[in-house]
């Protein structure tokens, strides 16, 4: 499970997913990202990487900072995590948010979840400011000394970073206006006295609260299709969340995320009231979306056999052996893909009911799920490969 960025406090909450989540499973593991781009190629990239976890605010700042939107099509919600609040704490002498055009502001570190979240938000807002990167331990004392006008800080309220500032020390929280529009599942929150009590006078009830903006932490996963074993694996990380996460602050399984397509046996198991398990509701899926075999004409059979022997030797899609009965061997076909090309004369197997047809021109077979049942960003391994190639190469651009 990776987390969000490499900041101290993101690792926290992957190490407090893990000892939650992972008690029985030893291949359960938080490992530290480089940042929020970083957690998410790991998700298009690695198969061993489970979850990622990362603000809401992620997909919508990929989108506006120019990646594909085949990468937000590729990650899919599991539940709502942690909520964090977006802290400006700003010189006396600056009144409102408008004030910081063209001063410098730090941002955070390049890629943690205070830089993406903080620069989206000012982009929506048309608030220009002159960006510092520091560490936000390094940008408290450049803030306290009036070298830098303010920071931003995207965290989970009351944050120890902030306890020991007091009022004397010239500075204050300002306000943040709610962006139109909500990207990436924000919200209004506010900041109360009892938070921060030595520096909004919590303390002597002479302080009062601060409208700003929430910002979810959510735990991402791979969209992965319904017919291959991950599917199953995430089903049933994500039956350990709903058993498990009840202890996490913030947690809601069932929370919208607007701008965040749900795993679709989240989804049913939400709908259906929560009966039974996610794990049972993807197997149901996983059951429905494997296509029949479909009996095969005498006149489009290849065996050498007479019209009225066996049917062909063909290996159905699923199958995973490279071995037909009778020692006539077949096509392999690549573990958990669908087959990218039909044997000449043989019937093809049916497309289920509701989906898109996976044949393309040139016969080859792509591993489509129908969007309106499952994931619609579902990828075979070429496709998965050739996305994160162009992820790559658009982060270098940046």
């Amino acid at each position: 499970m990776v987390s969000a960025d490499g900041q101290p406090a993101s690792l926290q909450i992957a190490n407090e997913m893990v000892a939650r989540l992972g008690r029985s499973d030893n291949r359960l593991y938080a490992k530290s990202s480089g940042g929020v781009l970083d957690s998410v190629a790991c998700l298009i990239d690695h198969d061993l990487v489970a979850a990622s976890i990362l603000p809401s605010t992620a997909l919508a700042a990929m989108e506006r900072m120019g990646a594909s939107k085949q990468v937000g099509h590729a990650i899919r919600l599991i539940g709502r995590l942690d909520v964090m609040a977006v802290q400006v704490l700003a010189s006396r002498r600056i009144g409102e948010l408008r004030q910081l055009a063209g001063e410098h502001v730090n941002l955070g570190p390049r890629g943690s979840v205070t830089q993406i979240t903080a620069s989206l938000l000012l982009d929506l807002a048309s608030l220009r400011v002159d960006p510092l990167y520091l560490d936000h331990e390094q940008a408290l004392p450049a803030v306290l000394h009036g070298q830098v006008p303010a920071m931003i800080l995207v965290a989970p309220k009351p944050s120890g970073l902030f306890f020991g500032v007091k009022q004397s020390d010239n500075v204050h929280l300002l306000p943040m206006v709610m962006p139109g529009g909500a990207p990436g599942g924000v919200f209004p929150t506010q900041i109360l006295p009892e938070d921060y009590p030595i520096l909004a006078a919590g303390e002597a009830r002479m302080g009062w609260p601060i409208d700003t903006v929430g910002v979810p932490l959510v735990l991402g996963s791979y969209a992965w299709a319904p017919n291959l074993g991950e599917y199953l694996a995430m089903a049933r990380l994500a039956d350990r969340l709903a058993g498990r996460g009840s202890g996490l602050p913030g947690f809601d399984m069932a929370a919208e995320v607007p701008g965040w397509q749900r795993f679709w046996p989240v989804a049913e198991w939400l709908a259906q009231d929560r009966a039974g398990t996610i794990e049972e509701h993807a197997a149901a899926q996983q059951r429905t979306f494997m296509p029949k075999r479909k009996p095969v004409a005498p006149n489009a059979m290849t065996s050498d056999r007479a019209p009225n022997g066996p049917r062909s030797n063909r290996v159905p899609n699923d199958a995973t052996s490279d071995r037909a009965p009778h020692g006539t061997a077949s096509a392999p076909v690549p573990h958990g893909t669908t087959s990218d090309r039909v044997p000449h004369g043989t019937a093809s197997d049916p497309v289920p009911h509701g989906t898109t047809s996976d044949r393309v021109p040139n016969g080859t077979g792509l591993n489509r799920v129908p969007h309106d049942t499952t994931s619609g960003g579902a990828m075979d391994a070429g496709q998965r490969e050739r996305l994160f190639q162009e992820f790559l190469n658009w982060r270098r651009s940046l």
